[in-house]
């Protein structure tokens, strides 16, 4: 016979995703008059979680709907469905619109925080020591729980299903999957933006530096600095999910979708951080590693309040571009020319005014409407583009009084083929911006370029420029 209650955990279990933890990103994200709250973890963790409640949002977190028809199964056969969370009151309200029909509700107060044993006192002193079931996910703060309950229904991956199936069979109840897709993380990890990175290597070529032990460590920077750069993305995707969601394709990411849970994102940022640190020890440089954390800062910088500035957002994206540049040099111990800063400063800086015209040139926002989180409106484009355009042709003008000093000279033994370059780039830049105007280009150059056939063409040719020159 089934047991006549059956309480159900909310955060991870009837809910993709935690309530707290979503608060202290709603905290985080809020701004520094916020974080006040974060504070308040001195005076115990029940006040805490009501503190920070206020920045939930309910909208950001996804339904569990295997465990909505468990519920209605025990329904239809008489038992009371008492929702039993460690959520604070306040997080239950804003959520109960969106949650199925509970018979009684167990949560945190300001007194008292319902995890683990106090969770287990609630529930004793409810059923009056009638046997119930319980569907959680935490071994760590669900297993008190689960140790008391006649029927024992769980939420999670491969660990959590060892546990369920050590559960005695006459006490086991539903294991509910929750399938982490590598796919997915794969995706939220962004590796196409790795070409960025190719930029490390960028000191040692323009210097014509070919030491093979420098180029391993080039490598090892090259792999660190990518790791380091997925975590930021997916860190920043889990700051921005609200505007995300708001955007007509920024919605499809795994995180701002839900097809990633917020907590999952979390850990796999702390495992892309633990790989990328064990490389840099590995690579020995304290220099190397100064700038690694001068762009996580620039970055979470960015993604906390600098993109939201009119053109500081602008110049913030170029900065992290020539980092990478610093990084290539500082790692391999090749001086950065004035030649390749200054080319690079306006080349980049175009790319970045590219990625904000673009995404107003589209018009997803309407016509008197701002890009969700940006700090412009479709009435800027025309602005952008023209310093765009500018900083595609001063780059070029850089190239040009390059080629005329004696650097190049002394580099090449027929400088006169580096000309060619010349033409090749004016196509490149032109074309791109032609097709941006024209609403072709979404608001990532990178994508573009990845994709584009004729953007590799034109960089086989200029290789090729190049090797003719040396």
């Amino acid at each position: 016979m089934n047991p006549r209650f059956l309480f159900v955990d909310l955060d991870g279990t009837l809910l993709a995703g935690d309530t707290f933890v979503e608060s202290l990103i709603g905290c985080v994200r809020s701004g520094p008059k916020a974080w006040r709250a974060l504070l308040l973890f001195m005076k115990g963790f029940a006040v805490w979680k009501r503190s920070v409640s206020v920045f939930f949002d309910p909208d950001l977190v996804s339904i569990r709907e295997e465990v909505v028809q468990l519920i209605e199964v025990e329904r239809a056969q008489g038992v009371r469905i008492i929702l039993a969370t460690g959520a604070s009151q306040e997080v239950v309200e804003k959520l109960r619109p969106r949650l199925p029909l509970f018979d009684q509700v167990i949560c945190t107060t300001s007194e008292v925080n319902r995890v683990g044993g106090e969770k287990l006192a609630a529930i004793r002193e409810l059923t009056g020591g009638e046997p119930f079931a319980y569907v959680g996910n935490s071994l760590r703060s669900d297993r008190t729980v689960w140790a008391k309950a006649a029927k024992v229904h769980v939420v999670g991956t491969g660990v959590n299903r060892l546990y369920w199936k050590s559960v005695p069979e006459e006490r086991r109840g539903m294991f509910i999957d929750r399938r982490m897709s590598l796919s997915m993380m794969l995706t939220a990890c962004r590796p196409q933006q790795w070409m960025k990175n190719v930029l490390l290597f960028l000191p040692l070529l323009a210097a014509h530096v070919w030491a093979l032990n420098l180029w391993l460590k080039g490598i090892g920077g090259f792999i660190a600095f990518s790791f380091v750069c997925s975590a930021v993305y997916i860190s920043n995707d889990v700051l921005d999910k609200p505007f995300d969601r708001a955007h007509p394709r920024k919605s499809m990411r795994p995180i701002a979708a839900g097809r990633l849970e917020t907590t999952d994102a979390i850990g796999l940022v702390i495992g892309l951080a633990v790989v990328a640190l064990a490389v840099i020890i590995g690579l020995g440089s304290k220099l190397f590693l100064e700038v690694i954390l001068l762009y996580v800062l620039s970055a979470f910088a960015y993604s906390l309040l600098l993109k939201r500035l009119l053109l500081i957002d602008v110049f913030v994206l170029v900065g992290l571009y020539i980092l990478r540049l610093l990084a290539g040099s500082v790692l391999t111990d090749v001086a950065l020319s004035a030649w390749l800063l200054g080319v690079s400063l306006f080349a980049f800086s175009s790319l970045a005014f590219l990625k904000r015209f673009s995404s107003l040139q589209r018009e997803e926002f309407g016509s008197l409407q701002a890009e969700p989180g940006r700090g412009y409106i479709v009435q800027d484009r025309q602005a952008l583009g023209l310093f765009g355009v500018v900083s595609a042709f001063s780059a070029l003008v850089m190239l040009c009084l390059y080629m005329q000093s004696e650097t190049v000279f002394l580099l090449y033994q027929q400088p006169m083929m580096l000309y060619l370059l010349i033409p090749l780039l004016f196509f490149l830049l032109v074309r791109v911006w032609l097709l941006a105007y024209r609403g072709e280009v979404q608001d990532d150059p990178v994508a573009f370029f990845l994709q584009d056939k004729m953007s590799y063409f034109i960089c086989v040719l200029g290789v090729v420029c190049v090797i003719l020159s040396s």
